[in-house]
């Protein structure tokens, strides 16, 4: 279990970028300290520029030289010594120097957060879990020691235990929830909640789409559950994340739903190439003994058969590799335009299989799955093209809708496509759509005066927007301001004068107004 969880374990300090030998490290560490008034302070000073470098040995060296050169006993220099010692694997040492920390200042909160870590990674999880209790009771705030403390929990294989933690941790605005939600979810799917941890996952992704560990963690699941589409489009977006190289499991995996969805994939053209080889042994033979009988009509019955059958495995056969990705896009557009949606589906789908970082692709495949309300595939795509590119603010309105989409039948996805919208505003302030967005979500909720906030605002943006002032009218007639909601209506038909929504809507508000009172 230990082995299950070190590895994400690390990343809630700082991840340990070189592990030293086996031996005393710090009385192998060659010190050249300076001498003067100022040599604690330069010492110090450099030994943050290393660390921050990266250059763990030296900044041991200047951080060591600082405690040396300190005026009088300070925590500070203890305390840096020591992380730099937590990102070196160096836990025995890191142990010793938070330990040094506690003694000179007994409510650093951090220390004992620090040396529980410590703890953690040694295995000594009695020890860590009352460190991370005494970080608490110093600071009840303390995200980072809730979530570090969920972990020893579940090192100690109390799941129950460990996710209240983590839920702990969200509560006092963890700075990172990205980790909290990924460990809750782990804790979730060891509790046999599985649904529940997938949920949790794909809210980590949503939060930080740069953050492969919940991608890994939810292709595990799906894969278990032999979900395996699902699987594989985790497993590849985890691929496409990790600097470091996947590890051999999930490397494995992605090898195996790869041969399983090109073998599937390609299973149709198998079976007619087998009909069509069987065609045309059947048509030799029917011909040799239609020749042998003096009758030709076996053999004219067997060409037939092949005249039929070859061009649909002829087709089939051709699969994704007549054309290149350009070609297979073009395709799909003409397609597209023809309203021949799921053959365009198909041909932008090869253009994706020849380059899966085609951006244009992605997104005329997010508009055919819209077109077709395929909402998951719709979120999976956009997911892609977040990390793509993840400034783009027209992706985050894009998913946000199709969260919203979702949660008229769950209202369990509002509050991601609620994150979305206001993603994309932060991106993007002046456009209307995400306002738009909020809007929506607020009336689905019957909150119309939330709603008309939010359409206002896409208004102050762009007064000429028909959706805004249709939308607002309608919350203003839910409201019971008729007024001006067949404002709000008029001046959206002075826009699109042909729409017959509009005029719908401006004819039922006049059979509310004229009707008599109850």
């Amino acid at each position: 279990m230990r082995r299950l969880f070190n590895l994400f374990g690390i990343l809630f300090l700082l991840a340990a970028s070189a592990v030293a030998q086996d031996g005393d490290l710090l009385e192998d560490t060659a010190l050249h300290c300076r001498a003067g008034d100022d040599a604690f302070v330069r010492h110090m000073e450099q030994g943050g520029y290393f660390h921050g470098a990266g250059d763990l040995r030296a900044a041991l060296a200047e951080y060591s030289c600082a405690i040396l050169t300190a005026p009088q006993d300070s925590p500070l220099p203890y305390q840096s010594r020591g992380r730099v010692l937590l990102d070196m694997a160096q836990y025995e040492g890191a142990i010793a120097d938070f330990t040094q920390v506690i003694a000179l200042d007994p409510l650093a909160a951090t220390a004992y957060n620090n040396r529980a870590f410590a703890y953690y990674a040694l295995g000594r999880t009695e020890e860590a879990l009352a460190d991370y209790a005494q970080a608490l009771a110093i600071n009840p705030d303390y995200a980072l020691a809730y979530n570090n403390r969920g972990l020893a929990y579940m090192q100690a294989g109390d799941f129950t235990a460990a996710l209240a933690d983590f839920e702990r941790a969200l509560a006092h605005d963890f700075a990172n929830p990205e980790w909290a939600m990924t460990n809750t979810g782990i804790a979730l799917a060891a509790l046999g909640e599985e649904d529940e941890a997938i949920r949790r996952f794909l809210e980590a992704i949503n939060a930080a789409p740069n953050f492969p560990e919940p991608y890994r963690r939810v292709a595990d699941i799906y894969y278990r559950t032999g979900d395996y589409e699902n699987a594989l489009k985790q497993y590849r977006n985890y691929a496409a994340l990790v600097t470091d190289g996947m590890d051999a499991v999930a490397r494995q995996r992605m090898a195996e739903l790869q041969f399983r969805q090109d073998f599937i994939r390609l299973l149709p053209t198998l079976v007619i190439l087998i009909v069509v080889g069987g065609a045309l042994l059947l048509q030799a033979a029917g011909w040799l003994w239609g020749r042998w009988q003096g009758r030709r009509m076996a053999g004219a019955a067997a060409l037939l058969l092949v005249v039929v059958v070859w061009p649909m495995g002829a087709a089939r056969a051709q699969d994704c590799a007549q054309m290149d990705a350009a070609g297979y896009y073009g395709l799909a557009v003409e397609l597209a335009q023809a309203g021949v949606l799921d053959d365009a589906l198909t041909a932008i789908d090869c253009a994706i299989l020849h380059d899966n970082g085609f951006t244009a692709a992605y997104e005329v495949r997010v508009n055919l799955n819209a077109r077709l309300m395929r909402w998951e595939a719709v979120i999976d795509d956009y997911n892609r093209l977040i990390l793509l590119h993840d400034a783009v603010a027209d992706y985050y309105i894009g998913r946000g809708n199709a969260y919203a989409a979702l949660a008229v039948d769950n209202p369990l996805y509002s509050a991601q496509a609620m994150a979305d919208f206001e993603q994309a505003i932060v991106l993007d302030g002046q456009a209307p759509a995400p306002y738009i967005g909020l809007g929506n979500l607020m009336a689905a909720h019957e909150r119309y005066n939330d709603a008309v906030v939010y359409y206002e605002a896409a208004l102050a943006r762009n007064g000429e927007d028909v959706l805004a002032l249709r939308n607002a009218a309608i919350a203003y007639a839910n409201m019971g301001d008729y007024e001006t909601a067949e404002a709000r209506l008029l001046t959206a038909l002075s826009f699109a004068p042909q729409d017959t929504a509009i005029q719908d809507l401006l004819a039922e508000l006049e059979e509310i107004r004229n009707a008599p009172p109850p």
